[in-house]
């Protein structure tokens, strides 16, 4: 899904003014199968839609109705299809997460988040500044209390029932929000954080062997995963390969309209101006 993606948005440009219309579905249904797996993706699904945005703002400059019309309703279009998609993903995700609650017998609460609070928190290496840093931005002190590496999820669920509630409320409703904070916050903690996320969902060891069997060639899985001596974060090098391309591909299209522009200028320059024989004759 993150391939399709990706490439979907790398070749939205291919497709004149607006955007190539395969490669609008292909990136918006990636982003929306993305989301109804992992809920915090959710502004993934207004991304494809900046391309026909950035054409009708740009069709503003222009003196042609129909031009500003038609760039205004695929703008709009575009607009209203991520709002909807959105709108499914949170209405999807926000059953699924009640549902959740009631299989662990609380109902009422996000299931699926507290679960995960307890995955990261009690089960990953990152958990105790974890822990800490959210008790410093207001989670309820009885959390950082209760702390147990040997946790299991039901001893959890019971301590919390019965000392902790409060602690499960502001999980199922604040955790997700104040994480978000923590991490942007502290760039080293989202670091150690994402990390392990990305080899987990990608079935990978932090060496780059895979831990389940899988399709994807070793190769691959050493450009993308492998922590080797000598090389530095391939998810941190990616990413600025990603941004460099990203980039040269907006200056060179900038460049060729501009020159486009001042080609199209020259050559009405040249229609209106006189020849030198009329010029000539008309001083005579």
């Amino acid at each position: 899904m993150v391939a399709l993606y990706l490439g979907g948005i790398l070749s939205l440009s291919r497709g004149g003014r607006y955007g190539a219309p395969t490669a609008w579905l292909t990136a918006s249904t990636a982003a929306l199968l993305l989301v109804l797996i992992r809920p915090v993706l959710l502004p993934l699904i207004f991304v494809p839609g900046l391309v026909p945005l950035s054409a009708w703002v740009r069709s503003n400059r222009q003196r042609d109705r129909t031009v500003k019309r038609r760039a205004s309703l695929i703008a709009v279009g575009a607009l209203l299809i991520a709002t909807a998609a959105a709108n499914y993903a949170w209405t999807y995700n926000t059953r699924s997460d009640r549902e959740w609650g009631r299989w662990l017998s609380i109902p009422g609460q996000n299931g699926r988040t507290i679960q995960q609070y307890f995955v990261t928190v009690h089960l990953t290496a990152i958990g105790p500044a974890l822990i800490t840093a959210l008790d410093r931005q207001g989670a309820p002190h009885c959390l950082a209390r209760s702390y147990d590496p040997g946790a299991t999820m039901d001893t959890f669920l019971r301590s919390s029932v019965d000392g902790c509630y409060q602690g499960l409320d502001w999980v199922s409703d604040h955790y997700v929000a104040d994480l978000g904070r923590v991490l942007i916050a502290n760039p080293s903690l989202a670091e150690r954080y994402f990390q392990p996320a990305l080899h987990e969902q990608a079935q990978q060891r932090a060496d780059g062997s895979s831990s389940v069997p899988t399709p994807v060639p070793r190769i691959a899985t050493a450009l993308f995963f492998s922590e080797r001596p000598g090389l530095d974060n391939p998810l941190v090098i990616w990413s600025a390969i990603v941004a460099g391309l990203l980039s040269f591909r907006w200056w060179s299209s900038s460049w060729r309209r501009r020159r486009a522009s001042a080609a199209s200028r020259r050559r009405g320059a040249r229609r209106v101006a006189p020849s030198p024989g009329r010029a000539r004759r008309c001083r005579g």
